[in-house]
């Protein structure tokens, strides 16, 4: 028994050291070399230093020159125990070889090894690009997830190696597991900052190579996590105008150009899919019920209304966005004195910088919203000189003139009065400007249109009684038709 359970140990390791072999050369071909190290420490030498020791005392229980602890034994004592050793070989053998095989084969066990660990980020860089290099969809998941949920700085690694190999980004199936990866949940103020230039250079690679289907699809990616997100804040603001400056122009915020591409309509298109997207966003920044929120989400709406000055109509629709903003935000207590006056403020700077700043409806518009937005600065309790200011911020004055036979000052064009304002804050407005109260005839007519769109209570204070007289049979009706009662006019 001794002899055969030594050649067979002998034959495990052989088989175990052969499995090895094949299990190195498939972790050099299929992740990289550097992972050698690792693989063999955690699979690899302790089956093998196992298999070793088993020979080891198998040989001395076989060979004449054993040591003297074995001497003394029976002979039928030996043969057990080479027995028992030539069971814990072969189990050992098979359960290693199989770990290994499935490591390997799965992917997930080994790149486990390095999620957590600081440091080792490079050898992951190595897998990620060999993996992509073979086309395993897979395992490039499972890489982007371990280092992208994983240790804060292991993630931004990864983000920095994945810019300076932009030309990964223009794969499109690598860049389907990457946008899975990155956004399998809301990004939270941080991440959004952290991937703020990788987002941005997604979405870029897919409208430079006029893929507007594909774009479209990673567009459609970023605007569900914005509409999910919360709280709403600074990192998903920058997002926001971001992407809508990747949809309108090529480059960097200091050296642009408009983006164009052979067909026109299709990007056109995919930009005004973007604005009603954009309302989506607003709706839920809206429910979020949160003033900061609100004001984040403003100063998004500016630069989104500045980055497409280029196109004169989508430009317009997004600067009737502001109107929104006020009529919805104002209701709910949502407009605090900050986001009024960033809205004034950036409404100022956009006055002069829209290619149509010569036409006086655009130039109305704007003053409606800033007059408004005013207005209600004024019921927050802002004193005189803080309107004053905020209007200054706004270049309102050059829209203020003297008439011609009046003598008093007025606006080029009398902007649009909101009936959701009171007359009363108007006229705070248009005081801290130096101009008149509204006219009685303004002022009812908000009056008037506020009433109109007020709903009417109807109140439910009617009586039931029934009717004594005798009335003709009418079909089946009852005897005694019930009726109502009405209060009495007064």
């Amino acid at each position: 028994m001794r002899e055969p359970a030594f050649n067979t140990i002998a034959l495990m390791l052989t088989v175990y050291v052969a499995a090895l072999v094949w299990g190195i050369q498939h972790v050099c071909d299929r992740y990289t070399p550097n992972l050698l190290v690792t693989f063999f420490r955690r699979i690899a030498l302790l089956p093998l230093i196992t298999l070793v020791i088993l020979l080891f005392i198998a040989g001395s229980l076989l060979f004449p020159l054993a040591p003297p602890i074995f001497a003394p034994l029976p002979s039928w004592v030996g043969d057990v125990l080479s027995f028992g050793l030539l069971v814990v070989s072969i189990v050992v053998t098979i359960a290693t070889v199989y770990r290994m095989m499935q490591c390997l084969a799965k992917g997930t066990p080994i790149i486990g090894w390095f999620r957590k660990r600081k440091g080792q980020i490079s050898i992951l860089e190595d897998i990620l690009l060999n993996v992509i290099q073979h086309n395993d969809v897979r395992l490039t998941y499972e890489v982007l997830n371990a280092t992208l949920h994983g240790r804060t700085e292991n993630r931004q690694a990864m983000i920095d190696w994945l810019e300076d190999h932009r030309t990964l980004l223009s794969i499109n199936w690598v860049v389907k597991e990457l946008i899975g990866v990155i956004l399998a949940s809301p990004l939270d103020d941080e991440a959004a900052d952290a991937y703020y230039d990788l987002l941005g250079m997604i979405l870029s690679e897919a409208l430079d190579k006029e893929e507007i289907a594909y774009a479209q699809s990673i567009l459609d990616a970023l605007c569900n996590n914005l509409d999910k997100a919360q709280p709403w804040i600074g990192g998903h603001m920058n997002l926001l105008a971001h992407i809508g400056f990747t949809l309108w122009k090529i480059g960097d915020q200091g050296a642009w150009m408009p983006r164009t591409t052979r067909l026109p309509e299709q990007l056109k298109n995919l930009q005004w899919w973007f604005y009603s997207r954009v309302r989506s966003i607003w709706y839920h920044v809206l429910r979020l019920n949160d003033a900061d929120a609100v004001n984040y989400f403003v100063l998004a709406l500016c630069e989104l209304i500045r980055e497409t000055t280029g196109t004169k109509d989508l430009c317009g629709f997004f600067l009737s966005q502001v109107y929104d903003v006020l009529a919805d935000a104002y209701p709910e207590q949502l407009l605090n004195e900050e986001a009024l006056k960033n809205l004034v403020n950036e409404l100022g700077h956009l006055r002069l910088e829209l290619p149509d700043t010569d036409v006086e409806d655009t130039q109305k518009e704007i003053d409606s919203y800033m007059i408004a937005s005013l207005a209600i600065l004024a019921e927050l309790g802002e004193t005189k000189e803080a309107l004053r200011h905020a209007a200054g911020n706004g270049y309102m004055r050059q829209r203020i003139i003297k008439g011609k036979w009046s003598g008093t000052y007025r606006f080029k064009s009398e902007p649009d009065y909101f009936y959701w304002l009171s007359p009363s804050s108007y006229t705070a407005a248009r005081r801290a400007l130096g101009l008149p109260r509204l006219s009685r005839k303004q002022a009812d007519e908000l009056i008037e249109r506020k009433a109109i769109s007020t709903p009417i209570t109807i109140q439910d204070d009617l009586d039931l009684v029934t009717d004594e007289a005798s009335h003709p049979s009418l079909g089946s009706s009852p005897a005694a038709p019930i009726l109502l009662k009405s209060p009495p006019l007064k």
